[in-house]
């Protein structure tokens, strides 16, 4: 049965499913809708497709056997169908049933096939002669189409594989062709033919679903037609000389390889071979993997093509012809290499070590020599290279392929702009000379340990600095206590043998009246004036013992513990002694003024207060130093506190003394509520911090 023979009943089909799409209860529930044509599919968004709408396509087969799936078309287009199973059973013309899914494709929406149904044979649809400015679009994707050109390359994708892979120059370009032919094993004689090829158009595509390269697929080397058959011994035909590649010859027909003979300088196995012939270099591609050496004459056939200065084979095979001496590299400058003369050649050339980078095996590395800078490159290297320890600024001769890398262009002229150097081995590095030990790097090292050393001799002049400050003030505040203690020394000596010894006197001259006064009225007055300087004379030893004993030894909180045991009374009255907070030395004036508060405000309860029970507390706190004494007596009104001109000194003193030294005063009393007195030095007025002290 013909392919024109199913258009009928597959368009009746088609146009059945089509309205049955179209019913209102044909969608599904999830919003579905069954595709019954190519062209419908195509026409879909990747979004759209990514649905997995159902699929039922009755097309005819136009290529197969295709890795991953294969290509059908119907009365309205081509597709690719993506499957699981084999596809080795299908042959062009066969008509499927096809059922299945959309499904997006790494380029246009295809069919995800889940059952194929084979319902016959048919005619191939006409093959449409596309260019190469077609194919290369993406226009024409999934098409069934023909193409002619040039074979340049015939290889076997997989070793054992049924499919053949051409290169076919197409004028503008070239194509990769896949055929699939398990009955030919070898398809080298094509190479050089002009062939015409019937098959599917694909592409090859990244990651953004972007067309980057064009693919031909033939089912069978039956859609091969050669059109001029390649030349029957291709080694056997003239030799060219290198530098006539690519020159105006009007003999010469394009397209077509030729042979030429050189010298090989360098080898890179299954990339490309490099000849001398006389003085003139010449690269060629190639996916040889012959074992040449520098020195072997060969005899090379490549089609000519446009390298990035000078003329290049490509898709060149080659042969052994004999040996000859290894060839001597031509020694040149940067500005020679710029001529492009020595284009592909071998040359040595000096020059300076800037940076040396290994990188997968590979030692790149930039070099200096006169005014251009340029790169150097070796591979095959071994683990631990001699090449690891090159220094930077060591001058070296480097021998190896020039290559040119850049162009630029003077009207029709071409003008070589940049340079590169492709070694052959380590050995091909000659170190001429050791770099200066004092190199930037060093210099940047030394700068750095220089700077680091200054750095820290300025931090320890600032530590020592502050040291100093710190015994400095230390010192000045033991200055200053010792000389309050030498001040209260002096003045308690004054007292004991000025006032004291003259109030032990009159005591004893009263003592002696009384004796030898025999009129009772007068003695009783003469002992009441003797009590009266006895105790006075108290006082005054009181008052010569707190100056002989300074505060300092023990700190405030020891010489109140020492106070306040002296004035309990024998026990009379309560006296409680408490600190909080952890004891810390005070300058010694401030030390002394909070002292002499506590003692008198204490003496003031004792004397005047007649309490029961008198409370002191010193409390440390981290921001100031509270002191607080507090007795549960008469109290009085704080606002009628007696003044000089009263001649009372008690409260007035200690107001002065707090002021001395900077503290706040607060005086608490009332008529039968006690009285409180509290005095804060702030932290400020501390500052002179010795180290903490024990309570003894």
């Amino acid at each position: 049965m013909s392919f024109r023979s199913h258009l009928v009943p597959l368009a009746l089909f088609g146009v059945g499913l089509a309205q049955a799409a179209a019913l209102p209860e044909a969608a599904s529930s999830t919003g579905t809708r069954l595709f019954t044509n190519t062209h419908s599919i195509r026409q879909i968004t990747p979004e759209e497709a990514k649905r997995a709408h159902p699929v039922s396509v009755r097309a005819v087969v136009i290529a197969h056997s295709i890795r991953y799936g294969y290509f059908v078309q119907d009365e309205t287009g081509p597709i690719f169908v993506r499957t699981t199973a084999t596809s080795e059973d299908l042959r062009m013309g066969q008509i499927l049933l096809i059922e299945g899914v959309t499904d997006p494709g790494r380029y246009a929406p295809q069919i995800k096939e889940t059952k194929r149904t084979i319902v016959g044979r048919g005619v191939l649809p006409p093959a449409r002669r596309l260019t190469y400015e077609q194919l290369v679009s993406g226009t024409e994707d999934c098409q069934y189409a023909e193409i002619e050109g040039v074979v340049r390359r015939a290889d076997v994708l997989v070793t054992g594989s049924p499919f053949r892979a051409l290169a076919l120059a197409m004028g503008e370009g070239r194509v990769e062709v896949s055929i699939y032919d398990p009955e030919v094993s070898d398809s080298s004689h094509l190479v050089d033919a002009r062939v015409r090829l019937r098959g599917v158009v694909s592409g090859r595509y990244n990651e953004k679903r972007q067309w980057m390269g064009v693919r031909f697929n033939v089912s069978s080397l039956s859609n091969l037609t050669v059109l001029r058959p390649a030349p029957p011994h291709p080694f056997e035909g003239p030799l060219r000389p290198i530098q006539t590649l690519l020159q105006w010859d009007p003999g010469q027909s394009g397209g077509h390889r030729v042979k030429v003979q050189g010298v090989v300088t360098h080898f890179r196995r299954g990339e490309a071979l490099y000849l001398r012939e006389h003085l003139l270099g010449l690269q060629v591609l190639t996916k040889e993997v012959l074992d040449v050496q520098p020195g072997d004459v060969v005899e090379v056939l490549g089609f000519p093509a446009l390298g990035v200065y000078s003329s290049v084979l490509e898709d060149a095979v080659f042969r052994r012809a004999g040996r000859a001496s290894e060839p001597t590299p031509l020694e040149a400058t940067p500005t020679q290499l710029l001529d492009g003369a020595l284009d592909a050649g071998l040359v040595a050339v000096r020059g300076t070590l800037l940076e040396s980078v290994r990188r997968h095996g590979v030692r790149t590395m930039v070099v200096q020599a006169e005014d251009e800078v340029f790169t150097a490159q070796v591979d095959q290297l071994a683990a631990n290279d001699l090449l690891d320890h090159l220094a930077p600024g060591s001058l070296l001769q480097l021998t190896g392929i020039c290559a040119i890398r850049e162009i630029t262009t003077d009207g029709a002229r071409l003008r070589p702009k940049t340079f590169a150097l492709l070694m052959r081995s380590p050995a091909d590095v000659t170190i001429l000379r050791q770099p200066s030990w004092w190199t930037a790097a060093r210099l940047m090292q030394a700068l750095g340990i220089v700077s680091f050393a200054a750095l820290a001799i300025s931090g320890w002049v600032w530590l020592l600095h502050r040291r100093v400050r710190e015994q400095t003030r230390i010192i000045e505040h033991k200055v200053q206590r010792e000389a309050v203690n030498e001040e209260r020394t002096r003045i308690a000596q004054e007292f004991h043998d000025t006032l004291e010894q003259e109030l032990a006197g009159i005591c004893l001259q009263l003592k002696v009246a009384a004796a030898q006064v025999q009129n009772p009225p007068v003695s009783h007055q003469l002992e009441l004036v003797h009590r009266l300087l006895q105790r006075s004379q108290d006082e005054v030893r009181r008052a010569v013992w707190d100056l002989r004993r300074p505060a300092e030894p023990g700190g405030l909180a020891a010489a109140l513990t020492e106070a306040t045991g002296q004035l309990r009374n024998g026990g009379a009255v309560s006296l409680d002694f408490n600190v909080t907070g952890l004891p810390r030395r005070l300058p010694a004036v401030n030390e002394h003024q909070l002292l002499r508060v506590a003692v008198e405000a204490v003496t003031n309860a004792f004397k005047h207060a007649r309490a029961r029970r008198i409370r002191v507390e010193l409390a440390y706190e981290p921001d100031v130093v509270r002191l607080r004494v507090e007795d549960d007596g008469c109290g009085f009104i704080a606002e009628q506190v007696p003044s000089y001109d009263a001649g009372h000194f008690g409260l007035v003193g200690m107001r002065e003394r707090a002021k001395k030294i900077g503290a706040g005063f607060e005086l608490r009393s009332a008529p039968g509520r006690g009285t409180r007195i509290e005095i804060s030095l702030a932290d400020n007025a501390t500052r002179a911090k010795v180290s903490p002290v024990s309570i003894p």
